[in-house]
């Protein structure tokens, strides 16, 4: 159980200061774009050359063992990573009021918009999230506690990192954010348990981030507070049907909660058919 606390702790910190490392890019004297895009690498080589070390020198393991390795990226869940959260961003724009507009964005802003997006809401987000909570996190949880207990506490421990970018304004507000959090955190956790490791969830996690209508590339919300390629304004107030408006939530409102949900129960059927073969090849 020691251990297990030591690994999760040591996780949070490399995860704190690969985002503290990559920060050195701003200080350089590089475009905007290119500040990020150096951001981006330095925040995924940081917490990927740390991680390596301290499975190697301090729990005398290898990377492997923690999810880190073989095997690449499901088709099938590059597929799912695309399907889901393209089918909530289209709910909003088919079935409740709004406004959708493509922005004509200037070149230059175009260009940006879509680095931003790309590397830092989907690549970065990714990664890192997916090395520290399915990976070193879940990876030591599950060889103490075991794959429940595991998922449970990575899951939670995930959720509780988005609370500070979040304009929480009551007890409804937060059970919601961290409920939604939690179910994503599970669902990925299971692709991962899945999939032996965590490179299809970092597919799926980049996908949802960049596609659901939470992302520069598509942005769904109740007001449009920064560029974006697409944009969907909702005619709601609804924190059940879009997040905590004016926050860029729309992933904690109930149509992402049930794609979440939905993450969940292909993930479990696919363990249950894999180990249905497995029983059927022994």
């Amino acid at each position: 159980m020691k251990k297990s606390i030591l690994h999760t702790l040591a996780a949070y910190i490399i995860y704190r200061v690969s985002f503290d490392f990559s920060l050195f890019a701003y200080s350089v004297d590089l475009p905007g774009s290119l500040q990020r895009l150096l951001a981006v690498s330095l925040a995924i080589a940081c917490i990927l050359g740390l991680i390596y070390l301290y499975t190697k020198y301090l729990m005398n393991s290898s990377v492997q063992e923690i999810n880190l390795g073989k095997p690449l990226p499901d088709p099938k869940w590059c597929m799912i990573g695309i399907i889901l959260p393209c089918t909530i961003s289209l709910f909003y724009i088919l079935f409740i009021p709004g406004k959708f507009r493509w922005e004509n964005l200037p070149l230059q802003t175009m260009f940006d918009t879509i680095l931003l997006s790309v590397f830092c809401d989907g690549v970065r987000a990714g990664i890192v999230e997916e090395v520290t909570f399915r990976g070193l996190m879940l990876g030591s949880l599950e060889k103490e506690l075991g794959r429940n207990k595991a998922i449970m506490i990575s899951s939670f421990l995930f959720a509780s990192i988005h609370f500070d970018s979040v304009e929480i304004q009551s007890l409804s507000d937060g059970i919601l954010v961290l409920g939604a959090l939690m179910l994503a955190g599970t669902g990925l956790a299971l692709i991962t348990c899945q999939t032996g490791s965590i490179w299809s969830s970092v597919v799926v996690h980049m996908l949802f981030n960049l596609l659901s209508g939470d992302s520069q590339i598509i942005h769904i919300d109740v007001e449009q507070i920064f560029p974006a390629l697409w944009t969907y304004t909702v005619d709601s107030q609804s924190h059940l049907l879009v997040g905590i408006p004016g926050s860029r939530t729309i992933d904690y409102g109930i149509p992402a909660i049930i794609g979440f949900v939905v993450l969940i129960f292909i993930a479990l059927f696919y363990m249950r058919k894999d180990n249905g073969e497995q029983c059927n090849y022994e």
